[in-house]
């Protein structure tokens, strides 16, 4: 299986396309065809199968992932990626060095290996006759700039190479380019003149046999179709220049093509193979691959640089050409794909889940930016699978449902507002028959495309899938992605290491026939040159730079806008030159997560996985593969040769650590600690595992039970002393030379002073409390290793809360204060936790308020009969969720109360009381309603009823107008009930205005008793309506006003989250956070994380009060920041908060002075005292160590310091056995983590003689050679006396004979 990697994609990187998509075997081969066999010449030769085929031998011009296999087994380059696919790491550049120049420029110089030469086994070329030089590396440069269709013109054309010397290459860069090796890592290097590409295109085939490369191995045979040999080279220079990582104990490679994956997996699990490439077939490889005790099999599924590509033609109008050549005709995409709304909703209808568990079976990793996880990738907030929303998209874009399969595009759709439907007669206006083209060469393509049909068409979208064949997939490429003939495309990007040469793909530039930009300028704007639509040889669109608003005269100079062939600019590529200008990792990645957002705004790319690649090798032959889902450089077809150059025959196999200790532990004194690994031994021979804790304590050795599956083994250790050990676990089977050894760093410490965090708060009521109510705060403290606390609550008026906690270090201890405020005013409230030596503190505003009175009862003035009962009714309101009681008193002394109306779920509403009263005498009245709150406040309206005597003519009234719902919503039918009473019993007609400029009407038949009408209506928004009833009898016309209060819909308020202002950190020590406050008043499900202020972020414990951990590497101030979002997506929803976190570090002891007694000479055999003197600023207990330099054991103590800062001075006697000069270094160690893990020592010499033979008889004989000795000194020195005094006095020039002028002579 194979898939294209495009010429603009990183030479290297690209192989990682390979991982998922390898081109297949031709069809010639059914099940019943006899294989050929492999004619291996050589003993040691690792079997390969893989179900693809070498197309192209040309290394400047590769193309599909086989042939990158094949160029870099045979080709050295510059620089190579590392077995992480992360570095670049020298090949033929042993070194370089670079300038940059006060005129913007750079200029770099490679300096070359003199060890590498061009051979070929096949054609006798295997000798040192061809060495590669600089001119070689100059001709690769010329060849890949100056030739039509090179893989690598891209990367190499901003470089102008020169030969300084035959192994020096100088390379002169128009700008300070941040990715001046990246982009020059990984390609082939060909000789110079050995191929006629000075008169040939570099796309013209090339016979194996021609190949004369530099790399690990040459061309050795194939029979094509059926199998690819490589012998390795003689003379590699790997070997001379990496002597012990670069050699190789294989004789020979053969990479098998195998048709069918389920043969693939048999061949595999029977032995004949050593390696098997599985990648797209899931399946296959989860059930068919079987490893046994026999076939040593080991399965790798391998997250891979790279993504599955689904890409979406928006190509605009002003660069597509219709040609009278279809030759040169350039996108023919469905308008319908120029709209954002369709590539919206074709991206919700992608079922990426369905397609990570349903077709990837949970292998690969769900993908959401175009740039893999790591470093570089930008985490963008991914559409959700939503067929329903994707509807709905286009229909609010102006697609109609009118019945059909699928949307037509309606009067308001941007295909009709541009005409498309008479520019484009050939194209439906219904959202049809959209080209889904997805090559079936890895099988996953064809089934997404499948399954995605259904999806689509559920949001009325319609494919027509185009599941192409194998052998055509070239062809297609060629024929339809390179001239943009196509709508949607399912394929793969294979990317490398440096993000901008996988995002160079989008530049305006590409979009032209045989670009990589098949899907539209990314970015808010860009600008064209001159455009011929039509392929007339005219203009028929002029360029348009001139007038853009973001264009200046020095961009027109810098990107050529003024020159023939300019095909368009936009921010995206205006970002993408800055990037590329960028040196600062950290700014170049702040714009690369800009071209990101770019692109994924666009809706032009959305890829559903990151590159998977399957595979499973055998130890029974050959070891040393390494873990390939660590390093994705090892595969067999990652174009790297690391794993070849580790690759040994196996005999009994050495027992493996699978998973190995931690890098580092990090414990408090006497805390137990497991240690726990995996091992495991392919034979299933008896291990012997054996752990050394590096404190002198009795090793721990286990024998666990033998089996050919991994084991898991333990040991718990603690330790009680505050130092930094190494444990060490050594796992053997018994043989020979077969031991595996792990160690780790344990730094124990003693346990930290924490300071209290105040956390899980809230409070009750949350908003407007009222003068004299009480209120409720409960939160909690916790400190990790203190038992007593005080917590204390300023109130903000001058009152305090004050507690004193005991609890257990770590445990959340819940505290709960009450208090009354006396005064209306915004408050400030401050939460302070002390355990004796920190005090930390939270503050929040807090209102209270005083409660207002309610609204005076509105209640008109009523007409009525001797003796008729009279209904009346009253409204009030009350803005405080208070409880009412309404209170009527009449003129006779008596009384009616109504209520309780409880106002509390509802503050604000009008609420109504009506009663019934009768006066049975003619006359006029005065009555009072009075309104009560409960809380002081009693108000009260009078009104007056006129009585009259039977028969007579009386006013109506209105007697009460009742809405529902209170309050009513905007845009939603309020129900207005009204009653009204004539005691006359008159019909009645009733004039309503609603208080918005709208009225009704309505009418009662002649009634005794209280007659009622209802009418609705609906409020476009929200205010306090009056609303005015109108009532006439046929004689009287009266009215009435009331109130109907109208709200907007209830908003979903965003989360809040609170911190405190400042948190403290130890370098390398857990570090961790609790929100003071996480609230949503609606009660939705928050989610909280935190961006740390190093580049890391991680997500809150929801069911542990949203806790969040974290270990700072850093030192210094950070920006904690916590967001919390109620994951209601909706705007401003997604809410954050930063807090300042101090990381401070431990500082290491100084060893300010090491002394030695007694005075010298020092003599074989004495005992010498060293004093050393050492502090330590924050007063730890430190340890001292001397290494006397004889290859003694290192001598320790420790000591305490009286106070930090005070030096402290210990004492170490030695004694030397021989003469000699000797280094002695002292230093002292605490117990901390340090950012600099070196400790500061102190170094001297001591110089050891032989002691002098003090005993014996005087030695005449010595004491009579002395006296002689003397005596001739004095004759000579008389001698030199008298022959000075004959000199001449002006310092002539045997005064100054053998030394320079002003100097001495030497002695």
């Amino acid at each position: 299986m194979s898939a294209l990697v495009t010429k603009r994609t990183k030479a290297l990187a690209a192989l990682m396309v390979a991982v998922l998509s390898l081109s297949a075997l031709p069809s010639i081969v059914s099940d019943g065809d006899a294989v050929p066999t492999v004619s291996a010449a050589a003993d040691l030769n690792v079997e390969v199968g893989w179900m693809s085929e070498i197309i192209n031998w040309n290394p400047m011009y590769i193309a599909m992932v086989e042939d990158w296999v094949s160029t870099f087994l045979m080709y050295s380059a510059l620089w190579q990626y590392d077995e992480n696919w992360a570095n670049p790491v020298p090949d033929l550049v042993l070194s370089h060095n670079y300038t940059y120049h006060p005129d913007g420029t750079m200029t770099m110089w490679l300096n070359l290996t003199h060890d590498a030469y061009f051979r070929n086994v096949a054609t006798g070329t295997d000798d040192t006759s061809m060495p590669l030089t600089a001119y070689d590396v100059t001709y690769t440069f010329w060849v890949a700039c100056s030739k039509q269709s090179t893989a690598w013109e891209y990367y190499m054309k901003d470089y102008s190479p020169s030969v300084v010397d035959d192994y020096t290459v100088r390379l002169d860069i128009p700008f300070v380019k941040a990715t001046a090796i990246d982009d020059i890592t990984g390609i082939p290097i060909v000789p110079d003149g050995f191929y006629n590409w000075s008169g040939i295109a570099l796309q013209d085939a090339m016979a194996p046999e021609e190949c004369l490369g530099s790399g690990p191995f040459t061309f050795d045979g194939y029979l094509e179709g059926w199998w690819y040999r490589f012998r390795a080279a003689p003379y590699y220079h790997g070997a001379a220049d990496f002597p012990d990582e670069r050699t190789l104990a294989i004789d020979t490679i053969t990479y098998r093509v195998v048709s069918e994956a389920s043969s693939l997996a048999s061949d595999m699990n029977s032995g004949t193979l050593d390696v098997a490439v599985m990648s797209g077939e899931p399946d296959i490889y989860i059930t068919n691959l079987i490893p046994d005790g026999t076939n040593k099999m080991v399965k790798e599924a391998v997250q891979e640089l790279g993504i599955c590509d689904i890409a979406i033609n928006a190509v605009p109008l002003e660069f597509r050409v219709e040609s009278k050549s279809a030759a040169e005709d350039y996108c023919d995409g469905n308008p319908h794909l120029l709209d954002p709304a369709v590539r919206e909703a074709l991206a919700m209808t992608l079922n990426k889940v369905y397609i990570e568990e349903g077709i990837m079976k949970n292998l690969s990793t769900m993908a959401d930016s175009v740039i893999p996880p790591g470093f570089w990738h930008r985490d963008v907030n991914d559409v959700a699978y939503d067929t329903t929303g994707a509807r709905q998209v286009l229909l609010d874009a102006g697609y109609v449902d009118d019945g059909g399969d699928f949307l037509v595009a309606g009067p308001t759709s941007y295909f009709m507002l541009n005409g498309f439907d008479t520019s484009f007669p050939d194209v439906s206006p219904r959202l049809e028959m959209l080209r889904c083209q997805a090559p079936n060469t890895d099988p996953s393509y064809a089934r997404i495309a499948t399954s995605w049909l259904s999806w689509a068409a559920a949001a009325g979208i319609g494919f027509d899938p185009d599941l192409t064949g194998e052998a055509q997939e070239s062809a297609m490429i060629n024929e339809a992605w390179y001239k943009c003939l196509y709508d949607i495309w399912v394929w793969h990007w294979g990317w490398g290491p440096e993000p901008l040469s996988d995002l160079s793909v989008w530049q305006t530039y590409e979009i032209t026939n045989g670009g990589d930009n098949c899907q539209m300028p990314m970015g808010e704007w860009y600008v064209h040159g001159d455009m011929d639509i039509d392929g007339d040889g005219t203009t028929d669109i002029a360029q348009n730079y001139t007038t853009s608003p973001y264009v200046n005269a020095s961009m027109i100079t810098e990107f050529g806008m003024d020159l023939d062939g300019f095909r368009g600019f936009s921010s995206f590529d205006q970002n993408f030159s800055e990037a590329m200008r960028t040196p600062d990792i950290y700014d170049r990645r702040d714009i690369v997560y800009d071209l990101q957002d770019m692109v994924y705004d666009s809706y032009c790319e959305t890829p559903p996985y990151y590159d998977l690649g399957l595979y499973a090798y055998s130890e029974a032959r050959y070891q040393g593969w390494g873990d390939w889902s660590a390093h994705s450089g090892r595969t067999v077809i990652s174009g790297m040769p690391w794993v070849w150059f580790d690759l040994i025959p196996a005999g009994n196999m050495i027992p493996s650590i699978d998973v190995g200790l931690e890098s580092s532990y990090d414990l408090d004194t006497d805390e137990l600690r497991t240690f726990a690994i995996t091992v495991s031994d392919v034979e299933g021979d008896q291990l012997w595992v054996n752990y050394t804790f590096g404190d002198g304590s009795d090793p721990v050795e286990l024998m666990p039970t033998p089996t050919t599956d991994p084991i898991d083994v333990s040991a718990s250790h603690s330790y009680p002393t505050a130092a930094t050990y190494t444990v060490t676990v050594t796992v053997t089977d018994g043989y020979a030379g077969h031991t595996v050894t792990d160690t780790a760093n344990v730094v124990v410490s003693l346990p930290a002073t924490a300071k209290p965090v105040i956390g899980a708060l809230s409070y009750d009521p949350i908003t407007d409390c009222y003068v004299g109510e009480e209120t409720t705060w409960t939160y909690t403290v916790t400190d990790t290793d203190t038992t007593d606390i005080r917590t204390t609550v300023a109130w903000g008026d001058g009152m305090y809360f004050v507690d004193d906690l005991s609890a257990t270090p770590g445990t959340a201890i819940p505290v709960e204060a009450l208090h009354t405020y006396l005064a209306a005013e915004t408050y400030t409230v401050t939460i302070y936790a002390s355990d004796g030596t920190n005090n930390e503190s939270v503050s929040r505003s807090y209102t209270v308020i005083d409660n207002s009175p309610p609204t005076a009862p509105v209640v008109s003035d009523v007409s009525g009969l001797e003796g008729d009962p009279r209904p009346i009714s009253a409204t009030t309101s009350d803005v405080d969720p208070d409880t009412l009681i309404v209170t009527w008193e009449w003129d006779d002394g008596t009384f009616d109360v109504t209520g309780p109306f409880d106002t509390s779920s509802n503050p604000g509403a009008v609420v109504t009381s009506s009663v019934t009263h009768t006066w049975d005498i003619e006359g006029s009245y005065d009555f009072t309603v009075w309104v009560d709150d409960q809380e002081g406040h009693n108000v009260s309206t009078t009104a007056t009823a006129t009585i009259w005597p039977p028969g007579t003519p009386v006013e109506p009234s209105v007697t009460s107008m009742v809405q529902s719902p209170n309050p009513g919503i905007v845009d939603e039918t309020v129900t207005l009930t009204i009653g009204a009473y004539d005691s006359n019993g008159d019909a009645l007609d009733f004039y309503v205005e609603f208080g918005d400029g709208e009225g009704a009407t309505d009418s009662t038949a002649a009634a005794t008793g209280e007659q009622t009408v209802v009418m609705t209506h609906t409020y476009a928004a929200a205010d306090n309506y009056t609303l005015t009833v109108h009532l006439n009898d046929g004689t009287f016309n009266v009215s009435a006003d009331y109130t109907v209060q109208i709200v907007a819909p209830t908003v979903n308020s965003a989360p809040e989250i609170l911190l405190m202002s400042a948190y403290s950190a130890m370098y390398n020590e857990t570090f961790e956070v609790t929100p003071t406050q996480v609230f949503d008043a609606d009660g939705d499900e928050v989610s909280v994380w935190y961006e740390w202020g190093d580049d890391t972020e991680s997500a809150g414990d929801a069911e542990a009060d949203y806790i969040g951990t974290h270990e700072y590497s850093v030192t210094g101030n950070v920006t904690l920041t916590a967001y919390a979002d109620d994951n209601t997506g909706e705007a401003g929803h997604n809410v954050s908060t930063t807090a300042t976190v101090t990381v401070s570090a431990n500082r290491r002891p100084e060893t300010k002075l090491m002394t030695v007694s007694p005075g010298g000479p020092y003599y074989v055999g004495s005992t010498l005292t060293f004093n050393v003197t050492v502090s330590d600023r924050e007063g730890d207990e430190v340890t001292i160590k001397v290494d006397f330099g004889d290859g003694s054991a290192i001598l320790t103590t420790t000591a305490t310091p009286s106070s930090a800062g005070a030096n402290v001075t210990v004492e170490f006697t030695h004694t030397y056995d021989a003469a000699e000069t000797y280094y002695v270094v002292a230093w002292a160690e605490d117990e901390y983590d340090h950012p600099d893990p070196d400790w500061l020592s102190l170094d001297r010499t001591v110089t050891i003689e032989e002691e002098p033979d003090e005993g014996g008889d005087i030695n005449w004989v010595l004491y009579a050679g002395i006296g002689l000795l003397i005596l001739v000194v004095i004759v000579v020195v008389a001698m030199l006396l008298k022959k000075r005094k004959g000199k001449k006095a002006d310092g002539g020039a045997g005064e100054s004979s053998g030394g320079m002028e002003g100097m001495a002579p030497p002695e």
